[in-house]
């Protein structure tokens, strides 16, 4: 069994709000004229805003240098994908039923840029 350290709870939080924070922004990229973008642009802000806050929380800040970013990208595309798929069988013609638009393959953002911006869809949409 793994030994918890320090702020293991709060580096796991920060993560799981970051990956949120990320499957909100894009499905903003994903579907831009569903009648739901200003909802996802909220969840995405607040939980940016959540990780941001207990990431200041944290005693030890460099332990935050385990939090990859490709691995959270990774991650909220993986979800991304799955809500397309149960939107397209539950109802296919809702707007994540629909193909969504174009992703970018990679996040090329730092882990201080997602969580000090304000608008992550405008930031991951960035080459």
């Amino acid at each position: 069994m793994r030994e918890m350290r320090p702020d293991d709870d709060k580096l796991e939080a920060v993560a799981t709000n970051l990956r949120n924070a990320l499957v909100a922004a894009l499905k903003v990229i994903a579907w831009p004229h569903s009648p739901e973008v200003g909802e996802w642009r909220d969840d995405s802000y607040m939980s940016r805003l959540a990780a941001a806050r207990v990431a200041e929380e944290i005693a030890h800040p460099r332990r935050l240098s385990g939090i990859h970013v490709h691995v959270l990208y990774a991650s909220a595309r993986r979800r991304l994908d799955q809500v397309h798929r149960n939107a397209r069988a539950l109802d296919p013609q809702s707007p994540e039923g629909r193909p969504p638009q174009p992703l970018p393959d990679t996040c090329t953002a730092t882990l201080r840029q997602l969580l000090d911006t304000t608008d992550l869809a405008l930031l991951i949409a960035m080459p």
